[in-house]
């Protein structure tokens, strides 16, 4: 068969195929009978629900809480702490493991408290702590 005669004989089904979905059609003009159309067996629950063929099984609810509920509980209560926790340590002050940023943040308050005219003695006495602290380890360093 030659391209020219498969193209006729596809172009000839596909025309025959599209007559025949057209005339299955309704007749636009004319109302759709509520009670012959596919619509009068849909149930408005499907619509909420939305896959009405629900295979999962009706203990995994109670499944899924009591397991994540034995997670939790060994992690919260059962657990030992161990040396990677202590690397983690949440309970450290965020001062203690971003090193000068205390200073930092002390300085940025004072020239703010000096732009607003408050007393600024507080902070003057903690950053001369500071500065005392890191002379200490500076020179602790030195010594070893």
């Amino acid at each position: 068969m030659s391209i020219i005669t498969r193209y006729s004989f596809r172009r000839a089904l596909y025309s025959l195929r599209h007559i025949r979905c057209y005339s299955e059609i309704p007749d636009r003009e004319k109302p759709v009978k509520f009670t012959t159309s596919e619509a009068a067996s849909w149930r408005a629950e499907f619509s909420r629900r939305g896959n009405i063929y629900d295979d999962t099984p009706d203990a995994q609810p109670f499944i899924v809480s009591i397991s994540t509920g034995i997670f939790l509980y060994y992690f919260l209560v059962w657990r030992e702490e161990s040396d990677i926790d202590e690397n983690f340590n949440i309970g450290r002050n965020i001062y203690d493991r971003v090193e000068d940023l205390e200073e930092v943040q002390l300085k940025l308050y004072r020239q703010e408290s000096l732009n607003k005219g408050k007393d600024v003695r507080d902070i003057d006495v903690r950053l001369h702590e500071l500065e005392r602290i890191r002379l200490e380890k500076k020179g602790d360093v030195g010594s070893i």
